[in-house]
């Protein structure tokens, strides 16, 4: 850590390197110790968009993202299909949340199926979606929907609302029984259907759900 030349006449290390010396014995780590203290010192080296760009856009985006993020916005604006590989907790998940929310202002009778690869995870998905409770004005002269009222879970333990959902959360086996259901095409559901979010879809080298359902999704 570098200080200033006052602090080298002391004898005693400045107050800074001191409390780092300290954190770092007790740290369980270099790493852990450089998170706690210098975190806010660390040089961010990802380029941000020019917040201007976010003026009037719908869906609303709450924060400004980085340039990769930008450009995941985009293909959804687009409705094209895109692969995301980032690490994770580096926010790639919340495109998630803005296509379903695109969906819903725009296409109120449309769905997005949401694919996660193990019950645990829908559940989870399913808990954290159901706290949505932001109302979304939709093309539909005077209704309004929220995520909360929109979402359905279908897996081989739990079906909610999964015929009539628009966010519809699942495990990969189920959406490929969907897609091929011929009771499902006479109601006209893979005419609605607008996005799938495949969540962990590096899987599909361990899985053969996961590949038989990239061979059947409409993209």
């Amino acid at each position: 850590l570098m200080h200033n030349e006052s602090d080298r006449t002391s004898h005693a290390p400045p107050a800074r390197l001191r409390v780092f010396a300290t954190a770092l014995s007790s740290a369980a780590s270099w790493t852990e110790a450089q998170l706690e203290l210098l975190g806010d010192q660390m040089i961010w080296e990802y380029e941000t968009v020019d917040p201007k760009l976010l003026d009037g856009h719908s869906p609303a985006i709450e924060f400004t993202p980085e340039a990769w993020q930008w450009e995941m916005i985009q293909a959804a604006d687009r409705d094209a299909s895109l692969l995301v590989t980032a690490p994770t907790s580096s926010g790639k998940t919340f495109i998630a949340s803005y296509i379903i929310r695109k969906v819903l202002r725009k296409d109120p009778s449309g769905v997005v199926v949401f694919v996660l690869p193990t019950k645990a995870l829908v559940n989870q998905c399913y808990a954290e979606l159901m706290l949505d409770t932001e109302e979304i004005p939709t093309a539909e002269v005077g209704v309004v929907k929220t995520v909360r009222d929109s979402i359905g879970v279908f897996t081989a333990d739990t079906k909610v609302n999964n015929e009539k959902a628009n966010v519809l959360i699942c495990v990969p086996q189920i959406l490929n029984i969907l897609l091929t259901s011929p009771q499902r095409a006479l109601d006209g559901w893979h005419e609605r259907l607008r996005y799938a979010i495949v969540d962990e879809v590096h899987k599909l080298e361990d899985e053969e759900a996961y590949e038989h359902l990239l061979h059947l999704l409409p993209c």
